[in-house]
């Protein structure tokens, strides 16, 4: 692992030190960036991509800024780190209208940004379908897999491994969570 995937690592444990995701087993959140981390080297990734992957939800859910990644890991990283970086106007979007906003964003965003993404989103929806957020429904579960795959529409031809591994993690979604009955997100 190169110095600066270290240094990412690093910066990763630290933000995200005692943070857990809120499912039934309180995951450390740390599992989930290794993960994404780990799909991004596999598909072939470049170093700058595997270090944004490291830091991918530091500055949506940590005290970090983005000032403190390009301070840290220069412009490149900084760009692929800011387009995975939920804008503010989407926190407050129930599921599927995030996720819709999501897809609309990335779709002008780099090829770096994408496949970092669609390891995020593998790794998310892996997460829905095995253990989701306790607070969901059922409903929101498929709103959530389904927004997912509308992100993932949006980073074809990216990486086939990655495509393969989301339609793999979809499909084990889709048996769990079936299709949406109410309006409820």
């Amino acid at each position: 692992m190169s110095e600066l995937v270290e240094r990412a690592k690093a910066f990763a444990l630290e933000a995200h030190k005692g943070q857990n995701r809120n499912n039934r087993a309180e995951t450390p959140m740390m599992e989930h960036v290794s993960e994404v981390a780990s799909l991004v080297e596999q598909s072939g990734g470049s170093k700058e991509e595997v270090v944004a992957a490291w830091l991918h939800d530091v500055v949506e859910d940590t005290h970090s800024v983005i000032q403190d990644i390009f301070d840290n890991f220069g412009e490149e990283v900084t760009s692929i780190v800011f387009g995975l970086t939920d804008l503010p106007e989407f926190r407050n979007l129930h599921t599927r209208e995030r996720k819709a906003a999501q897809a609309r964003r990335i779709r002008c965003l780099n090829d770096s940004v994408k496949r970092v993404k669609l390891a995020d989103q593998i790794s998310n929806v892996r997460s829905t379908a095995v253990d989701p957020p306790v607070q969901w429904s059922r409903q929101r579960c498929f709103y959530y897999i389904e927004g997912a795959r509308q992100v993932i529409e949006e980073c074809l031809g990216i990486s086939s491994f990655l495509e393969d591994e989301f339609c793999k993690a979809y499909n084990a979604a889709k048996l769990v969570h079936g299709e949406s009955t109410t309006d409820a997100s």
